[in-house]
């Protein structure tokens, strides 16, 4: 069965706060040094694209100064050119961006009764 927009808000912002929670605390250097650290926000960040990947674009267009079909092409560059990963982006992603994102995909799910 299909997951529903509700559903898929939930878990991209699931993701978004579990990809800041494992680079929390954390400098540049140590987070490009440690490899589980990484690989557990790369999971956040493919889990969040691919939800949103699924919501329809009336219900993101709510939030417009989010950068939504970014995040959704996240998705693509770290599963399909993943030799070509930049720390620094991820790590500007995880720690300047996902709380902004969060509150955004809070709004959201307050605004979307629906399915």
């Amino acid at each position: 069965m299909s997951r529903t927009v509700r559903e898929r808000l939930q878990d991209a912002r699931a993701f978004a706060d579990a990809g800041e929670t494992h680079a929390l605390g954390l400098d540049r250097a140590v987070f490009a040094d440690v490899v589980e650290v990484k690989q557990a926000v790369y999971f956040c960040l493919i889990g969040l694209s691919e939800a949103l990947k699924f919501v329809p674009t009336a219900v993101l267009d709510a939030e417009p100064t989010i950068p939504w079909p970014s995040i959704i092409g996240m998705r693509n560059r770290l599963v399909h050119t993943y030799w070509r990963i930049d720390d620094d982006i991820v790590y500007d992603v995880v720690t300047l961006e996902l709380s902004p994102l969060s509150k955004a995909l809070g709004r959201l799910l307050a605004a979307h009764s629906g399915p």
